[in-house]
């Protein structure tokens, strides 16, 4: 056809459109990598406007050109359905919770959350107590080991100061007092009464105080300052058997020691011995392990020593 325009393709000689068999105007070329580039009026069935298919590994040719059965057909992903829910015929109920029991949660959520907490452990023998414990019981003066282990943390306060203190917003405050608060569990809660000036008590003292505190708690008739406040806690778990725990931390204070039960075990000689295990739980910004190290030793000392806790 006269001034039909020319095709030139890279690799191949330029030819004019008139050359082709069968010339449509304008129409499209197909150029496909690897493979010459020729118009689409040479194909022999031509749809105006047809798709162009293009595969991975294999020619590109118009969707025209290709016999339904070649076509690849669409890969559709199908799941199992999803096992019923097993039903069950028990029923289940929501128990309201306590305002004491809210008042535990945010206290000691804040505890573990804004806390860096240090932990020191330490096996007390506990033979030389249980001595003692039996020759005041034949005298008729009933002590428990808590009553003991009360006198021997408040010497141990006034021996190690940073760990009787509490904390403030602007850091760090010494107790001037040695105030022991003892973890005492009631029907819905937990609640701490303190015994205040622990140091200026003797042992018959601190038990009758620690009693009627408890006896008190359990009936819900302490008073406020029975109980805010304290500038050490002491969680005991020993008559519940359990061995050894970790307490959280009661803000202010910046220490809580956990007291496990006394058990029987076999020294290295073969001989029997009752020991005991204490952890102290504190606040690393005001406790650090050097201090921890010698309250836990000192507290150590004195109940391994409970005749001079008499003095």
């Amino acid at each position: 056809m006269p001034d039909a325009p020319t095709l030139t393709v890279s690799g191949m000689d330029s030819v004019g459109l008139t050359e082709m068999p069968v010339l449509m105007p304008d129409a499209p070329t197909l150029t496909v990598s690897g493979m010459d580039s020729v118009g689409l009026t040479e194909m022999p069935v031509l749809m105006p406007d047809a798709p162009t298919l293009t595969v991975s590994g294999m020619d590109s040719v118009g969707l025209t050109e290709m016999p339904s059965s070649s076509i690849p057909k669409p890969i559709v992903q199908t799941r199992k359905p999803l096992a019923p829910a097993i039903e069950s015929d028990d029923e289940y109920s929501d128990i309201p919770v306590s305002a004491m029991r809210k008042v535990i949660a945010k206290r000691l959520t804040e505890s573990k959350s804004s806390i860096p907490y240090l932990y020191a452990s330490a096996n007390c023998q506990m033979d030389k107590l249980i001595k003692l414990r039996k020759q005041f019981k034949k005298n008729g003066v009933h002590l428990s080991v808590n009553d003991f282990i009360i006198k021997a943390a408040s010497i141990a306060l006034q021996t190690v100061p940073e760990v009787n203190s509490v904390w403030s917003n602007n850091g760090p405050r010494p107790s001037p007092t040695v105030d022991i608060s003892i973890a005492v569990a009631i029907d819905n809660g937990l609640i701490t009464p303190i015994v205040h000036g622990a140091n200026n008590l003797n042992l018959e003292e601190i038990s009758e105080r620690v009693k009627s505190l408890a006896g008190r708690a359990r009936e819900g008739k302490l008073k406020t300052d029975e109980f805010q406040g304290g500038s050490f806690c002491i969680s005991n778990l020993g008559m519940y058997g359990i061995t050894e725990f970790t307490a959280i931390i009661n803000p202010p204070q910046t220490a809580i020691m956990a007291v496990g039960t006394s058990r029987l075990t076999i020294r290295h000689d073969k001989t029997p011995q009752t020991i005991m295990t204490v952890t102290l739980s504190a606040d690393n910004r005001v406790i650090d392990e050097t201090k921890a190290f010698e309250f836990i030793e000192q507290f150590k000392l004195n109940l391994e020593s409970p005749s001079k806790m008499l003095l």
